[in-house]
């Protein structure tokens, strides 16, 4: 398979890479591309004639629900026919992959350890965020990914090593960060919540004294003594 910083052959009409291939119409017109899926926020979706483009409004970060969108781009990638498919998002690290891996599972029928290590094989560094690694967990269990009429659990897989917050972990271990990072952003939400509330209690009190400051000045404003 071909490998390039620019766009990375996946199979014979699948190829995987960041905004710049998507950005090139030579390219594009070169690999027959009639599919390009945009996963991204940042980069609009580029208009070619005879090109359908699908845009995947996902920021790269561990708590965005990419897997919302796993089903529906494999099926079209599926579905494409006419040409070939380009998958990107802004590098071709992280959402990209990640979306690719969740098609190889899903039509190919590969494991994720399988299919990750397809993708790798043809974009060496590629590197789904910790939160992708756990959606694509999630979604090779599901039902829907089915091998044989059963789910196969790619035991290898969850001992293998990715890189995490901090350095190469195993996939249990990621899952055990994306957990603690869960539960310390849900309490920071908690006591920004709470602040909030005390600010808007606070202003009003403050705007109450005003009004009786005011009002007192009004009704003693003949009085030298106390003015």
């Amino acid at each position: 398979m071909a490998v390039t910083m620019c766009a990375s052959q996946i199979t014979a009409t699948l190829f995987l890479g960041g905004a710049d291939a998507a950005m090139n119409p030579a390219l594009v017109s070169r690999r027959n591309i009639t599919l390009i899926v945009n996963a991204t926020l940042e980069y609009p979706c580029p208009v070619y004639h005879g090109v359908e483009c699908i845009h995947v409004p996902v920021s790269d970060v561990p708590h965005a629900r990419l897997c919302d969108h796993f089903e529906d781009v494999a099926q079209h990638i599926h579905e494409n026919m006419t040409g070939s498919t380009l998958v990107h998002c802004a590098a071709g690290i992280s959402r990209s992959p990640a979306l690719v891996i969740a098609y190889l599972m899903r039509y190919k029928k590969l494991t994720l350890h399988q299919a990750h290590e397809w993708v790798v094989s043809c974009r060496p560094f590629v590197r789904p965020n910790v939160g992708f690694w756990r959606q694509l967990l999630h979604y090779e269990k599901e039902d829907e990914i089915s091998y044989g009429g059963k789910v196969k659990e790619a035991p290898r897989f969850r001992h293998g090593f990715v890189f995490g917050f901090r350095g190469m972990l195993s996939l249990d271990q990621c899952e055990a960060e994306v957990s603690e990072l869960e539960s310390r952003v849900e309490k920071v939400m908690k006591l920004c919540s709470r602040m909030v509330e005390a600010g808007q209690a606070y202003n009003a009190a403050n705007q109450l004294f005003l009004t009786g400051l005011m009002d007192f000045s009004a009704y003693h404003r003949k009085d030298r003594g106390i003015m």
